[in-house]
């Protein structure tokens, strides 16, 4: 259905992408290339046949070979030095989440390359097993082709997400792309279903990145969760740093690590990273979802700003801004700075006894 309703958006995203282009297709090409895909391919097989025919039937939808779909999915780890292709400059996103007695409110800018902006949609999904039981039910921005979950969203059972790349300077060859395991936390009920999910014992992951996680039935003193996850070296399970954000204050993140012990690899993302990090660190804290706002549409530094416009040396986007409030069950969507401008949309948190 996904595939018929944006085969053409599909299409013409994977035609204008730089890097997908210029390094990932290429070196599909090459024998190197052929081994990267078919074991990586048979690693989400054995771990998330389901998915694998999602993007199966996404592309059937489209009139588009599988191969094309699947490397969107891992084209981080689909490309050679020789290739000399352009650095993925345009990856990103701020997270920020307040935990005070008003409610928890997270905020989420999502950050990409310009080719996507327009070109979004949100996929909400009630999938069954074949008994016809409630396996996942979730509301997530999605990108053209791309499983959904990598970005932000809710899902019915309680829980509130939102998502930063990071990239490691050394990835795990036999891991699971970060992909796979951000779509599978969409039927996480609870922080352990989550912290499994992503510890994903046998495997590990294959990259990194940094997901927020707010569970708003679980019981006892509202939590806001920031994990880290990144590959090992040593062990087939990912590494993971969990931090709770304390009552009555607020955290922020963008995409570097920070708490775990891993070396980030040296992209201009990682330096609009660090620019954005010391914007925040210099402006107070968010204590509400107007704060929230306020800083998530900061431009104090045109060169390297939070509300990324895409122009000089960061080619990054801010393609839409989410805030989700949590006294009010919305989750409000702008595409223009949040601060200044009124939502596209806000959507209803329809979750059980939330």
């Amino acid at each position: 259905m996904i595939g018929s309703a944006f085969g053409s958006l599909i299409q013409d995203f994977l035609r204008d992408l730089s890097f997908y282009n210029k390094a990932a297709l290429p070196f599909y090409q090459l024998p190197e290339g052929q081994k990267v895909y078919e074991n990586v391919l048979n690693i989400c097989n054995a771990q998330f046949p389901q998915y694998v025919k999602e993007i199966e039937g996404m592309a059937e939808g489209a009139g588009l070979p599988f191969y094309k779909l699947f490397i969107l999915h891992v084209e981080d780890l689909m490309s050679a030095p020789e290739l000399n292709p352009p650095p993925p400059t345009d990856h990103g996103c701020t997270d920020i989440m307040v935990n005070n007695v008003d409610g928890v409110v997270m905020g989420h800018t999502e950050d990409a390359y310009p080719e996507c902006f327009g070109r979004t949609y949100i996929v909400h999904a009630e999938i069954v097993d074949e008994d016809g039981n409630l396996v996942e039910q979730f509301a997530s921005v999605s990108y053209p082709g791309l499983l959904p979950g990598y970005t932000m969203g809710f899902n019915k059972f309680g829980m509130v997400h939102s998502v930063n790349t990071i990239n490691p300077a050394t990835r795990n060859p036999n891991g699971t792309p970060r992909e796979f395991l951000a779509r599978a936390v969409l039927g996480a009920k609870t922080l352990d279903e989550a912290v499994s999910v992503l510890k994903n014992p046998g495997y590990g992951i294959a990259d990194g990145f940094c997901i927020n996680i707010h569970f708003a039935n679980q019981a006892g003193p509202k939590v806001v969760y920031s994990i880290e996850i990144g590959p090992s070296q040593n062990e087939k399970e990912s590494v993971l740093d969990i931090l709770e954000v304390p009552s009555d204050d607020s955290y922020y993140h963008c995409n570097r690590y920070v708490r775990l012990p891993i070396e980030n690899k040296q992209f201009f993302v990682a330096v609009s990273s660090d620019f954005r990090h010391e914007t925040l660190k210099g402006l107070p804290k968010a204590k509400n979802a107007n704060d929230m706002r306020t800083l998530l549409s900061d431009k104090s530094n045109p060169e390297w700003p939070v509300f990324r416009v895409g122009g000089g040396e960061d080619k990054g986007r801010t393609v839409m801004t989410g805030i989700f409030e949590m006294s009010k069950k919305t989750w409000s969507i702008y595409t223009g700075p949040a601060a200044t401008t009124h939502p596209v949309a806000v959507i209803h948190l329809n979750m059980d006894s939330c």
